[in-house]
C-alpha cells in the first residue's frame, strides 16, 4: 500500500490499515480520497474508509470517496454501508 497525496494503491486490508492511519491527517486533508489504484480490499479496508469519513465528520467536513473498483462497491454493498460514505456520483450506493 503506498499513498500519494490523496490516492491509496495496492492491497487495502489488515495489513495496510495501521500504516494508512499514521497517515491519515495527509490523506483527509483533502476533500476527497482516490482509491483508483486500490487492487484489493478486505472488511478492514471497509472499516477504515468508515474510520476516515467519520474523522472528516467529527471535524464538520465530506469526505468524498473517488474512483472505487467493482470489488471496492461489492464489498460496500455486502456490508451494507454505502449510506455511511459519500462517493464520486454513481459509485457505492448498490443495493
Amino acid at each position: 500500500m503506498s499513498t500519494e497525496g490523496s490516492k491509496l494503491t495496492g492491497s487495502l486490508g489488515f495489513a495496510q490499515v495501521g500504516e494508512v492511519l499514521e497517515n491519515a491527517q495527509n490523506l483527509i486533508s483533502h476533500d476527497s480520497l482516490d482509491l483508483s489504484g486500490v487492487t484489493s480490499i478486505d472488511s478492514a479496508g471497509v472499516s477504515l474508509l468508515l474510520e476516515l469519513t467519520r474523522r472528516e465528520q467529527a471535524k464538520g467536513n465530506a469526505l468524498l470517496i473517488r474512483g472505487a473498483n467493482r470489488r471496492v462497491r461489492e464489498l460496500i454493498t455486502f456490508f451494507r454501508v454505502g449510506e455511511l460514505l459519500q462517493f464520486e456520483s454513481g459509485e457505492g450506493s448498490q443495493s
